[in-house]
C-alpha cells in the first residue's frame, strides 16, 4: 500500500493498514553454484514456521552476492502480487466462468 501527501498523511489510516499488516517475512536463504556458468546459482528460500521450500534459477552478468540475489528474488514477489491482483480485477482470477 502507497498512499500520496494527502493520504500518506492520515495517521487514522496509518494505522489501521499497519494493524492490517502480515508483518515481516522472515526466510532461510541458501545458494548453490550450478556450474553451467560463473554466474549461475540456484537460490533456495526456507519459510521458517512451514519449511515450505522456494527455488529461483539465477544469473548475473557478473558477480554478485547472495544479498543482492535476495533482493532481487524479493522485488519478483512484490511483481507476481501485482499480477495476481490485477487479474482479479479484470476477472481473469479464474472464479468466474465466461459462457457464450
Amino acid at each position: 500500500m502507497t498512499g500520496d501527501e494527502a493520504y500518506g498523511q492520515d495517521p487514522q489510516l496509518r494505522a489501521r493498514l499497519e494493524r492490517g499488516a502480515k508483518g515481516p517475512r522472515v526466510y532461510d536463504w541458501a545458494w548453490i553454484h550450478t556450474g553451467t556458468g560463473v554466474h549461475r546459482h540456484l537460490l533456495i528460500r526456507r519459510n521458517r514456521t512451514t519449511r515450505e521450500l522456494a527455488f529461483y534459477l539465477c544469473w548475473s552478468p557478473t558477480e554478485v552476492a547472495l544479498s543482492e540475489l535476495v533482493h532481487v528474488a524479493g522485488v519478483r514477489w512484490s511483481v507476481e502480487e501485482c499480477f495476481q491482483a490485477a487479474k482479479s480485477q479484470v476477472g481473469l482470477d479464474g472464479g468466474a466462468a465466461f459462457v457464450p
